[in-house]
């Protein structure tokens, strides 16, 4: 936690007193706290990363809201019992990240268990519906129509009921196909978008029955009641909503999409968000272990399995745990000292960091019930001590990676393309000639001189130096290296766990 905290304020101070692009590349890329997370999710984590070469966290975040939307209504925490704070198990998660860097690859891995459980409800709706309409041929041929005017006794057999499928998983995101699948699917749904540029577009775009799709989107961060007036259909009432997501997106539709709108109405602060540095690409020599993945499935296919208690009027009632005394107190100590962090930031950091109050207790609960099934299988009667400690250890690097990502955002359209231009640098080793950064990419190479230009504009702003170096004829030709502070120094991938 000191760690972070120094991050934290040497990011902020950074803001103070330099310009605004070298906060982007200087401020500190911290490496993810994997090693806290709960087994089999930290053995994923580690395998996964290991295998494809890539940055942990692409597994991280997928994972967490897979988890959390496997939970789903069947439990939650209780914060604080006097002021009545409760926190559903909910996360919403966004990897920020250019293209070939394995982000869509760690996604698909990371929801497979939850989307291999959708396609088996599938599989087993088709057999129910052709069940069904055997049903109801046999019901037509035992309840024949009266014919006109004529007295029949006989009371008609009741009509078989057409199944509806389980669904676990969705990808329609306006707000009335969402109540229409939570209302027969209250236990939680996970959307899952790989490109989730499409989700923050969708908002808004197709409403018949007016209203704002935005305004209700945000309202499920809390699970609070939503009501939605359909013309054909009715009115659909979700007293208690579970909707968990998790997607990926480019850097520059990022920025496009969480425009100062998104910031100014807590869009933005609601995501669990990371823009991980990616290591160079490699073949995969290695594959992840077959045990590793089996455990995880098994865990996600434990949690689909727990229990959806009912109240008496057919609506969710989740278990909900108390935080342990210990537990209690750490966090209480921890909300203090955020909140003595948090006077003195930006109104959009503010907004950022309120919400990060939240997800501890809900990744501490994600956590507990992670132990639990991951292990013995016993169900806990409170959320433990360690896992409140993981929780805000992963909530600490949020906060660090939270002032990065702010400062993207309010970045001009040049210096944007500058970051990407020292992002291939950086990937092409820490150095890179105007012929290699026309082979690279034919944005910024198009021509000979275009590169020179590109690489010019690296060195202008700070972030690196011309210098000379031998080819592969040993010819010197000259190239840009970057300094010391924006070096890929480091792999973010543990050999060892």
């Amino acid at each position: 936690q000191e760690a972070c905290r120094a991050a934290i304020q040497e990011s902020v101070d950074a803001t103070e007193n330099v310009e605004l692009e070298t906060v982007l590349v200087e401020s500190r890329r911290t490496h993810f706290p994997t090693e806290v997370l709960p087994e089999p999710l930290r053995a994923f984590v580690f395998e996964n990363a290991k295998a494809l070469y890539c940055a942990e966290v692409y597994f991280v975040l997928p994972m967490f809201a897979t988890t959390s939307a496997a939970v789903g209504n069947t439990y939650s925490v209780e914060v604080d019992s006097n002021k009545g704070w409760i926190e559903p198990c909910i996360v919403w998660t966004l990897i920020v990240g250019n293209s070939g860097t394995m982000k869509t690859i760690a996604h698909d891995k990371s929801v497979a268990p939850i989307r291999n459980y959708q396609s088996e409800a599938f599989s087993i709706h088709d057999e129910e519906m052709l069940q069904f309409e055997r049903d109801c041929e046999q019901w037509e041929c035992n309840n024949p129509k009266p014919r006109r005017n004529a007295v029949t006794t006989t009371i008609p057999q009741p009509k078989p009921i057409e199944p509806t499928v389980k669904r676990v998983t969705v990808s329609d995101t306006t707000m009335e196909a969402l109540a229409g699948t939570l209302s027969v699917n209250q236990r939680g749904l996970l959307v899952d978008r790989d490109e989730a540029a499409g989700h923050f577009q969708a908002q808004n775009q197709y409403k018949t029955s007016g209203g704002d799709d935005a305004s209700k989107w945000l309202e499920l961060f809390r699970g609070n009641p939503i009501i939605i007036d359909r013309k054909t259909s009715g009115t659909i009432h979700i007293k208690k909503p579970f909707v968990s997501f998790c997607g990926t997106i480019q850097p520059a539709i990022f920025k496009q999409t969480m425009s100062n709108q998104k910031r100014d109405n807590g869009t933005m602060a609601r995501y669990l968000i990371a823009f991980p540095e990616s290591p160079p690409k490699r073949w995969a020599t290695t594959g992840t272990p077959s045990l590793v993945t089996e455990s995880y499935e098994r865990l996600i296919n434990g949690l689909l399995a727990l229990e959806q208690q009912i109240d008496d009027f057919g609506h969710p009632s989740p278990t909900v745990l108390p935080l342990s005394n210990t537990a209690r107190d750490l966090y209480g100590k921890w909300y203090d000292q955020h909140n003595i962090e948090m006077d003195s930031q930006s109104e959009h950091l503010r907004a950022t960091w309120s919400k990060l109050e939240a997800y501890a207790p809900r990744l501490a609960l994600l956590f507990c019930l992670v132990k639990a099934h991951g292990s013995a299988g016993q169900e806990p009667d409170e959320v433990d001590y360690e896992s409140m400690q993981s929780a805000i250890a992963v909530v600490d690097w949020f906060k660090v990676e939270s002032v990065r990502l702010d400062a993207l955002v309010d970045s001009d359209s040049e210096t944007h393309s500058i970051l990407e231009v020292v992002d291939l640098i950086k990937r092409n080793g820490g150095s890179m000639s105007s012929r290699e950064l026309q082979q690279k990419s034919h944005r910024f190479g198009r021509k000979a001189s275009n590169a020179e230009a590109w690489l010019g504009r690296v060195v202008e702003h700070g972030y690196g130096t011309w210098e000379s170096r031998k080819n592969s004829q040993g010819l010197s030709t000259r190239c840009v290296t970057l300094k010391d502070n924006t070096k890929n120094k480091k792999n973010t991938i543990k050999e060892d766990k």
